[in-house]
Formats: C-alpha cells, sequence, structure tokens
C-alpha cells in the first residue's frame, strides 16, 4: 500500500541531503536545484543540476524530470574527468576537475533520480521519468 503524499515529501526531503535545495510549489511539485564551481584566475566553470518532482496521488506515480547544465567562461586550464552512460531516455554522467588554483569542482549526475526511484518504489509509488518538464 502506498503511503501519503505528505509522507513520502518529507522522504523526499530527507534523502535530498546536503549541496542541493528543495523547496515546494504547488500541485504537489517539488523543485530541487544544487550547483558546483570552481573559479581560477582567467575562468570560471560551474555545473548546475535542476529537478522537478510531481506527486500524482490519483495513480500515486512520482513523476521525475531533471537537467543538468555546464557553464564555462575563460581560458581552460587544469584536469578535468567525466564519463557517461546512456539507458533509453536517462543519462548518467559524472564529472570532476581541478584547476591551478587548487579549486575543484565535481559532480554525479543521475544519482539523485536513483535515489528517487528507490524511495518511491519503497514507499509503494511508481516512478516514472520525462523528458519534458511537467506542467500543473
Amino acid at each position: 500500500m502506498a503511503i501519503s503524499p505528505g509522507e513520502l515529501v518529507e522522504r523526499i526531503r530527507t534523502a535530498t541531503g546536503p549541496g542541493l535545495r528543495m523547496t515546494s510549489g504547488a500541485g504537489n511539485r517539488l523543485f530541487v536545484q544544487g550547483e558546483s564551481s570552481a573559479q581560477w584566475m582567467l575562468g570560471k566553470k560551474t555545473v548546475s543540476f535542476e529537478a522537478i518532482l510531481k506527486l500524482d496521488e490519483l495513480s500515486s506515480t512520482l513523476i521525475y524530470w531533471e537537467m543538468l547544465s555546464e557553464r564555462s567562461s575563460g581560458l581552460a586550464a587544469g584536469f578535468f574527468m567525466s564519463k557517461f552512460s546512456q539507458k533509453g531516455t536517462e543519462r548518467t554522467e559524472s564529472g570532476s576537475g581541478t584547476m591551478p588554483s587548487g579549486e575543484s569542482y565535481a559532480y554525479d549526475f543521475g544519482s539523485y533520480r536513483e535515489r528517487m526511484r528507490k524511495l518511491a518504489g519503497d514507499a509503494g509509488w511508481q516512478f516514472k521519468t520525462v523528458l519534458m518538464k511537467p506542467k500543473d
């Protein structure tokens, strides 16, 4: 039996963890954002994460959408590493980098989605990944 939407929201809030900010919106929507960045003398690199989770009470489904964006400016220097895999509509990617100044950044795109998938399943809810941002 599926748990209540309110209890699921609290479990999601607890599982979101450090480095990500979660806010609630209308219509059982949750917004999650996070950012990792590094700056050096001649440039900057920022990796931003955004996710929207929508709880569909009628079907007990957690609808999930996410996006990762990278922005960089200036001259690139340092050591950068990334790896990715694609399975159907879901992409998983992780990466890190170290600048000459010693600053570093890291990201793990896909790990939050997998935590939410497990959390939904354990709560008796279905999990559905979508390509388009959920609308009200």
